[in-house]
């Protein structure tokens, strides 16, 4: 019960911060991971922003959900923690690499491509 507590702490400790990853002996050793989002209404982003962007495809947001971002185009790398590399246009599936072997803990990485995702 300590550890568990203890874990807590650590994530929320964290995710005041803005991210935290903290091992828990509790749980075979997996990563957990927190993200903490401002609200949209603090973050500094204006409409005009979506104008300034030349994307070759269409607008999406970014890992918090507030501010415009160029949507990945067929080909382009997606996915990630959070969608941190990115999300893709509309028609477009993030279609996930299978994880190494050798690296079983290791973060999803895909690429934009038509059709159906695979999870």
């Amino acid at each position: 019960m300590t550890s568990l507590v203890t874990l807590a702490t650590l994530l929320v400790a964290g995710a005041a911060m803005g991210t935290s990853r903290a091992q828990s002996p509790v749980d075979g050793g997996h990563t957990l991971q927190a993200l903490h989002c401002p609200p949209c209404e603090r973050v500094h982003c204006t409409p005009r922003r979506a104008l300034r962007l030349q994307c070759k495809g269409g607008l999406t947001t970014g890992i918090c959900g507030c501010c415009p971002v160029c949507a990945r185009t067929a080909g382009e790398s997606c996915g990630g923690t959070w969608d941190y590399l990115g999300k893709c246009d509309e028609g477009l599936v993030c279609v996930y690499q299978d994880p190494a072997e050798d690296k079983p803990g290791a973060e999803r990485r895909g690429t934009c491509k038509e059709g159906k995702a695979r999870l």
